[in-house]
């Protein structure tokens, strides 16, 4: 990843903006957030990661926008200057926008209920379950 490059019309804090960078530091290998997967998973994965090098708060925020692309990278740059002064406050931020975006899986309970049709073929029986099962939580 490239580095990224701190403007003062940025939506982190002064004081988070300031903090350096220990000479050790390493930028967690996390597949980048785009809005098609949990944001909570994102969170936690990415904070688990940090906190195994007993990272600063505001450097882990400043670390976690190298995990954003796409509509959450715009979502990033969108945010009022100068508010951002935690990963409490940021990660907040982030699950709240995104967590709507999230399709509701259906329990595995409701597959039980699901029943051949009269008239409908094996096949499409099948077909639907199918379908349904990928919904379902796993």
């Amino acid at each position: 990843m490239g580095e990224v490059i701190w403007r003062a019309n940025s939506p982190f804090t002064t004081k988070v903006l300031n903090l350096p960078l220990l000479p050790k530091f390493c930028l967690p290998q996390l597949e980048s957030f785009d809005d098609s997967r949990d944001p909570l998973d994102h969170i936690e994965l990415f904070k688990t990661l940090m906190f195994l090098q007993m990272t600063l708060d505001g450097v882990i925020c400043k670390a976690f926008l190298t995990t954003l692309k796409g509509v959450a990278r715009v979502w990033f740059g969108k945010l009022p200057l100068s508010t951002i002064a935690n990963f409490k406050q940021l990660s907040k931020g982030f699950v709240r926008h995104f967590i709507g975006g999230q399709r509701h899986k259906k329990p595995t309970g409701h597959l039980l209920n699901i029943r051949e049709a009269k008239g409908e073929l094996l096949r499409q029986y099948v077909t639907r379950f199918n379908k349904e099962l990928l919904q379902a939580d796993e």
